[in-house]
Parts: C-alpha cells; structure tokens; sequence
C-alpha cells in the first residue's frame, strides 16, 4: 500500500508541475495580448507627441528668431534717435548761424 501512495504522489507533483506550466503559458500569452493592446493605444500618442515636440521646437526657433530681429530693430531704432537728435542739434545750431546772418540787400522798388 505504500508503493500506491508514492505512485499517487509522484502523479500528483506531475500534474502539479503540469499545471505550473500550463498556467505560465497562460499567463504569458495574456501578457503577450496586454502588451500588443497597449501599444495599439501608445503608438498614435507617442506619434502625436513627436509631432507636437517637433512642432514645439520649431516653435521656440522661431521665437527665437523673432526675439533676435526685434532686439535688432530696437538697436536700429536707438542709433536712428540718436542721429535723429544729432540733426535736431546740427539744425539748431544752422539756425542760430542763419539768424546771425545780415539780411541780403533787396532791390529798392521802383515806383
């Protein structure tokens, strides 16, 4: 009666380990399905992100660009004062000349 007991638990561990390995199996295909069904939902969003990352790049490129050309305009702008105050000085001091100047002799009417 012994020999029955260890026959039945050697079968026993067999379909144990039969078990183990049949629920491995299971357990690796559903992972298998989990992970193809979440890259059908990553994959469209990791797309979008590229393209919103590229999209904002080229975004920053341009601020940059446009924050460059209005430093730009404002230097332009401050020399352009700064010659235009140079001419408001130049004339102001053409006009003091001018006004120092005696006047031209008119021709006297004929009459």
């Amino acid at each position: 009666m012994n020999e029955v007991g260890i026959v039945v638990g050697v079968l026993a561990m067999i379909v144990a380990l039969g078990a183990v390995f049949f629920s491995s199996v299971a357990v690796k295909r559903m992972e298998d399905n989990n992970q193809e069904m979440i890259r059908a939902y990553v994959e469209p969003l990791k797309t979008q992100f590229n393209d919103l990352k590229s999209d904002l790049n080229a975004t920053v490129k341009k601020a940059d660009s446009l924050e460059r050309e209005i430093k730009a305009a404002e230097k332009a702008r401050e020399e352009t004062m700064e010659r235009i105050t140079d001419l408001d000085v130049r004339i102001g001091q053409l006009s003091g000349k001018i006004a120092k100047l005696p006047a031209p002799n008119q021709p006297k009417p004929r009459g």
